[in-house]
This record gives structure tokens, sequence and C-alpha cells, in this order.
């Protein structure tokens, strides 16, 4: 999780710091793990849509 970061940080596109931080939180609860998908799925972009209609691992 930690080596995308540096590229979450760099990218133009990107939400804000503490919109992306409650993102990532409210993820984790509602999957109840680390909400890996919220990086790979580049759902910290502006343009990504919703990020609830994600899933984790487990399901």
């Amino acid at each position: 999780m930690f080596k995308y970061v540096n590229y979450v940080l760099s990218s133009k596109d990107r939400k804000s710091i503490p919109s992306i931080l409650k993102e990532m939180i409210h993820c984790g609860f509602l999957e109840r793990e680390v909400p890996y998908y919220y990086f790979t799925s580049l759902l910290f972009n502006k343009n990504s849509g919703n990020y609830k209609n994600f899933i984790g691992r487990k399901k």
C-alpha cells in the first residue's frame, strides 16, 4: 500500500488528502479490511465515480 503513496501524492488529478483519508477509513469500516482496491482501482482520482461500488477481497 505504501508504494502507491508517492504516486497518489504526485498525481495532479487526485482528490484532496482529507477526502482520500475519509474515503479510505470509510471503506475500511465497510469492508473490515485494508482497502487496497482504493489505490489499484484509482479511486483517489476526481473523476473515479462512487468508491462505495467497489468491494474488497473478502467478498
